[in-house]
């Protein structure tokens, strides 16, 4: 993941670019609350990882929709307002999440689950929980959507890069969605921040992949 990062980082002065180093940035935040999460079987501290992780998963598909509106050239579209209304959802969530021991819209019913290879609390999701959920891949779709005009429509040299991304897309979401549908090889595990999406994406970071085809034609001409 340094290779990544740094391959990356060096191409910052492109959006895109800058927007996967964000979304690099909240993957590795995920992966550290996890393993402090596996680390103990502390109930209150493992709801309270539990909720800390809300603000990153839910941040993670808007910044993949930004990043596609900058790579399909609809970058312009990216203003202030519209940023902060996409992440508004995820403070909210955040809050509900933290606050989760005075009312029952996130989750209820914590507990340890007993005769499991790793310590795991798992709860019942609440409405809020659910409504995240939905918004969530709302974004995800739409990313979806705009990834794939962008293999349709590029120039052959380019779509390669967009199908790198739904690749490395693909490898997180499954192992999520399989998670949120109770399916998981360690019950109450999610083993998605363990998934190496990234991996998919390496080779092409290398290359120039986080530059949209307009940015690309002009710094190869």
């Amino acid at each position: 993941m340094g290779q990544l990062t740094f391959s990356t980082w060096r191409q910052r002065r492109s959006a895109v670019a800058r927007y996967f180093c964000w979304i690099q940035l909240l993957g590795t935040v995920w992966i550290a609350i996890y393993a402090l999460d596996i680390a103990t079987d502390h109930i209150p501290l493992k709801i309270f990882l539990q909720a800390i992780r809300v603000p990153v998963i839910s941040a993670k598909p808007v910044l993949g929709l930004l990043l596609a509106l900058h790579y399909i050239g609809k970058g312009a579209l990216v203003t202030g307002r519209v940023t902060i209304a996409l992440l508004a959802p995820a403070l909210v969530t955040t809050a509900l999440a933290l606050t989760s021991r005075y009312h029952g819209l996130w989750r209820v019913d914590y507990r340890l689950l007993e005769g499991t290879p790793l310590p795991v609390v798992v709860s019942t999701p609440g409405a809020a929980h659910w409504a995240n959920f939905i918004w969530g891949y709302v974004l995800v779709t739409l990313l979806i959507v705009l990834l794939v005009r962008a293999v349709r429509d590029a120039p052959s040299l380019f779509t390669n890069r967009a199908v790198l991304m739904l690749g490395g897309l693909a490898i997180s979401l499954v192992p999520h969605v399989l998670f949120e549908m109770g399916i998981s090889p360690v019950r109450g595990y999610n083993i998605a921040p363990s998934a190496p999406s990234l991996d998919c994406c390496r080779g092409g970071a290398a290359r120039g992949t986080l530059r949209p085809p307009c940015e690309s034609f002009l710094s190869s001409g």
